[in-house]
């Protein structure tokens, strides 16, 4: 079976105007300008020829003021109330987002200014755009010293410790990491605390430059501990018969002595079993054991 499937050709099809219907509001607005403009223009007909004033005259211009009327309220009133709609509603939105955004910014100052350690960021120009108060329980100097001081760190830092400072990098290593740096400072009352910083620069997110963000943990505690903890590492020579052991000099000590100047470690002397039996095969030193 076949099938034949036969469309219209163009010059057969019948070709229907289509109908123009002007909008109202428009038509409308053409009257009224219309008018208006014929009655401006017999007013000023009137002036130029200094016709006398005439109820014609005063029926003009009652059509104009009437007229007027309208047009007012069509293109000042109507888009003024519109307006205003538009500027309540963005005044709205406007207070939501400042709510939103003194909540946020209460948040992360409330996280930033009780932090233990002494946070800060520093501008591309070197000054400070924020300093925690955690700055004065460290170094003695309170924020607003840091804020008037764009040089305070710098001045307090140990005359030791300055190259170091100054030549370590603040960014991230060839593996990702945070570059650290540890120096000591004197605090305002004139001690040396021992500072471990970490910072790096801060970008926003189309990678402008923002400056540098650090945080300095106080661990002159930790110093000190480390200072008074002595650790044994390492191989330690020992002799297979007398048990002496050859220290780093090459003198051979007292196993108990080495162990004495190496570490904290305090000793009880006693016996054994087996050495009692060995030394004293007379006495039973053990014999309740």
């Amino acid at each position: 079976m076949k099938i034949v499937v036969t469309y219209p050709l163009p010059w057969k099809m019948e070709m229907k105007p289509k109908r123009f219907s002007p909008p109202i509001k428009n038509t409308l607005l053409v009257i009224i300008f219309s008018v208006m403009i014929a009655e401006a223009i017999g007013l000023l007909i009137t002036y130029h020829t200094k016709t006398p004033y005439s109820l014609w005259v005063f029926v003009d211009q009652a059509v104009l003021i009437v007229l007027l009327i309208p047009l007012l309220f069509l293109f000042v009133y109507k888009p003024l109330s519109v307006y205003s709609k538009k500027i309540s509603s963005l005044n709205e939105e406007l207070t939501v987002s400042q709510e939103a955004l003194a909540k946020s910014d209460q948040k992360f100052r409330l996280i930033a200014d009780f932090s233990c350690d002494w946070e800060y960021w520093q501008g591309i120009d070197g000054t400070y755009l924020y300093v925690s108060p955690s700055c004065t329980s460290i170094t003695g100097y309170s924020p607003e010293e840091f804020y008037q001081n764009n040089d305070l760190l710098k001045k307090i830092i140990h005359p030791d410790d300055l190259t170091k400072w100054k030549t370590h990098r603040h960014g991230v290593t060839e593996d990702g990491e945070v570059e650290p740096v540890q120096f000591r400072l004197i605090t305002k009352s004139g001690d040396v605390r021992w500072i471990d910083q970490v910072c790096r620069h801060v970008h926003d997110e189309n990678g402008m430059d923002l400056g540098i963000r650090g945080s300095n943990r106080d661990v002159t505690k930790l110093e000190f501990l480390k200072k008074e903890v002595k650790i044994l590492q390492g191989f330690l020579p020992i002799c297979a018969s007398c048990k002496k052991i050859r220290d780093d000099k090459g003198y051979w000590s007292q196993i108990e002595s080495y162990i004495s100047d190496h570490s904290e470690a305090q000793f009880s002397h006693g016996i054994c079993p087996n050495c009692a039996k060995k030394l004293y095969p007379e006495l039973d030193l053990f014999k309740d054991k």
